[in-house]
């Protein structure tokens, strides 16, 4: 079933939306504002259609040529054909409409703050699949557990490229098996590449197995044949339903990757979690800096605090710190953070946040928030026992962030500024910043 759409806007998800001749909402893979295209449907939800373009009839001025060659069917790009003023514009709209839509308010935010639009992720995650009798190193297709080939990707940092094929090359030359979820077969699940910006390359070989036996010739010749990697770790994985988690060996080199952000060193093991863009996350601590130095604050309580991106960054400005973090190896991380940059008056606390706010008692002058993509829900209330005078909601998903911030402004508190970040340039992806008080707390 075939039909002509005229897209209206891009909305959150990363999807387009047009209206048939009812004047039904429709969804599609693709497409932009003001664009005619003859598009088809994929699925047969009555509540939720989704269609995705065959053929564009009439072309947004703002659509320009794509930057790689595996686009659009690969999924680590959404708008990678609309121009970048364009995609900051749009990114901004979809804000402000999800707090309208979801928290029943009107926000207004400055334009997006732009990140370097390619080259900008100092981490990847490559899948290894098998295609054309050979293991290949690439993504997932857009709303697809299928992997697809790359060709020339923009997103990763300027090695990366040549290092996943000389990778690829390398690792079919020893007859590795990539790992197949469907038929459990072979073992080698993804390769991961983590830069600092001290050039530190750390790569990660993820298997569904302990065992690996190629491992050791492998071992050897990356070592010589790719200096350039600094260090090599080997992660047994036997879950599917997560990338990078499990034990970890490491094979050559350090143990952590060490990034240095003013003058604040972070090491990050592999598999903990860190900015996938440290241009913008550095623009994210000066932006809330700033925000801070407006007066004087006793105590920070920092949730989901990971290896201490905030808290060690602020440290200096608070007389204690207090981070809840529930991954055992970002906790470790962040106690080795705390003494490298001789921090103390900076603890952590190994516990699950909601856990921690059932039972937190006293005042904390600040509290940050930095939950996961899925956000906090109704928990998120507790906060207010804790009387703090400012606090600061990081977020990933506007639509979380609106649904979040909706229950905290029941409970009293009231927005003073919204920022947004673009952390994630070519995909529908970003940061947003919500600084908020509570009048009883001044």
């Amino acid at each position: 079933m075939e039909q002509k759409l005229l897209v209206e806007k891009l909305v959150a998800g990363g999807v387009s939306l047009a209206r048939n001749d009812d004047g039904k909402v429709i969804f599609l893979t693709g497409g932009y504002p003001g664009e005619l295209i003859r598009a088809r449907r994929l699925n047969t939800k009555r509540d939720f259609e989704l269609w995705e373009p065959v053929e564009i009839l009439k072309e947004s001025p703002f659509r320009r040529r794509k930057l790689c060659g595996s686009f659009p069917s690969c999924g680590g790009c959404d708008w990678q054909d609309l121009e970048y003023q364009e995609q900051l514009k749009w990114k901004k709209i979809i804000v402000e409409e999800q707090f309208r839509r979801i928290a029943k308010i009107e926000v207004v935010i400055p334009d997006v703050v732009p990140s370097r639009e390619k080259h900008y992720r100092n981490k990847m995650e490559y899948v290894a699949f098998h295609s054309s009798g050979e293991l290949n190193l690439g993504l997932k297709r857009k709303a697809s557990d299928r992997p697809v080939q790359l060709d020339g990707c923009v997103l990763g940092n300027v090695p990366f490229e040549d290092l996943r094929k000389r990778f690829q090359r390398l690792l079919n030359e020893h007859s590795v098996k990539p790992y197949n979820t469907k038929t459990k077969t072979g073992n080698l699940k993804h390769v991961i590449l983590r830069k600092s910006s001290r050039d530190e390359i750390m790569a990660i070989l993820i298997t569904k197995k302990s065992e690996f036996l190629e491992l050791r010739p492998i071992e050897k010749r990356i070592k010589s044949e790719i200096p350039q990697v600094n260090s090599l770790i080997h992660v047994h994985n036997s879950r599917d339903d997560v990338n990078l988690r499990g034990p970890y060996r490491v094979l050559y080199g350090e143990p952590v990757l060490t990034e240095e952000i003013d003058g604040i060193l972070y090491q990050i093991p592999p598999t903990s979690f860190f900015q996938v863009n440290t241009w913008i996350a550095r623009k994210i601590l000066h932006y809330v800096s700033g925000v801070l130095s407006e007066r004087k604050h006793s105590n920070l309580l920092d949730l989901f605090s990971g290896v201490g991106l905030f808290s060690l960054y602020l440290a200096e400005s608070f007389e204690s710190v207090l981070a809840v973090e529930n991954s055992a190896v970002s906790v470790k991380a962040f106690e080795s953070n705390a003494r490298i940059n001789q921090l103390e008056n900076v603890r952590v606390l190994k516990e699950n946040v909601a856990s921690f706010l059932k039972k937190a008692h006293g005042k904390y002058d600040v509290v940050f928030i930095d939950p996961p993509r899925s956000g906090v829900g109704k928990p998120i209330t507790m906060i207010t026992r804790l009387k703090p005078s400012i606090l600061v909601y990081i977020s990933c998903n506007p639509t979380t962030l609106a649904r979040d911030i909706s229950y905290l402004m029941r409970s009293g508190f009231r927005i003073e500024d919204i920022r947004a970040f673009d952390m994630f340039p070519q995909t529908h992806h970003l940061e947003t910043i919500v600084i908020l008080k509570h009048p009883l707390s001044l």
